[in-house]
């Protein structure tokens, strides 16, 4: 029976977290026991894993030879249409490294089609309240209370917008709360990822989650 326990608690020990960066490339892997932190050139560096120590929006493994930081804001590394959830710091020596951790999900395309807004800072518009967003060639188009205009930048999976104009037409308080904070979130970079309830528009402060 002991080692049946043994083995059940074996094959439900997770996986190693994974994290990458680009310019320089480098990897890490942090599994129960190691993490082991390979550059594209150089040595390989490989210590205990320590207690994680929680931070701010993440956690930390420091040890003599490395530190790793790791905050929970959505990540591209650059250089494909993969997102990260989780954004990694890796200080070695004196060098500082960045780059994306977790699992990595295809996004899909944010342009073409009309979006549904169904969450603005992670919690559910009011059903009353009928918010969509659109993003074409550069034009980005939408309707909360008024109509919303403005332009937009997509590039290595974060969007940049122009300062949105509106209508100023009044409606039923709700609506109106839902506008300013819809145009409040699209004047940050956003990095757009896949999230568990939809494609999310993300600061790691403020969000916006979209359904099609």
């Amino acid at each position: 029976m002991p080692a049946l326990t043994l083995l059940l608690a074996a094959t439900a020990m997770p996986p190693p977290y994974k994290a990458v960066g680009t310019e320089p490339f480098w990897s890490l892997t942090i599994a129960r026991d190691q993490i082991s932190y390979q550059p594209a050139g150089g040595r390989n560096v490989r210590v205990t894993t320590p207690r994680a120590v929680t931070i701010r929006g993440g956690r930390r493994y420091r040890t003599a030879a490395l530190t790793v930081e790791i905050t929970r804001v959505p990540c591209s590394d650059g250089m494909s249409d993969r997102r990260y959830p989780e954004t990694v710091q890796v200080r070695v020596g004196r060098q500082i490294l960045r780059g994306c951790g977790g699992a990595a999900t295809e996004v899909a395309g944010l342009e073409g089609g009309k979006w549904r807004i169904t969450q603005v800072n992670g919690r559910a518009l009011a059903p009353t309240v009928a918010a969509t967003l659109s993003f074409t060639d550069g034009a980005l188009t939408g309707k909360v209370c008024n109509t919303l205009r403005g332009s937009y930048t997509l590039a290595r999976g974060i969007l940049t917008t122009a300062p949105i104009a509106a209508t100023r037409m009044m409606c039923p308080p709700a609506s109106m709360a839902a506008e300013r904070a819809v145009i409040s979130a699209l004047g940050q970079k956003l990095y757009v990822h896949q999230g568990t309830d939809g494609l999310v528009l993300s600061d790691g402060e403020t969000s916006l989650t979209l359904k099609r």
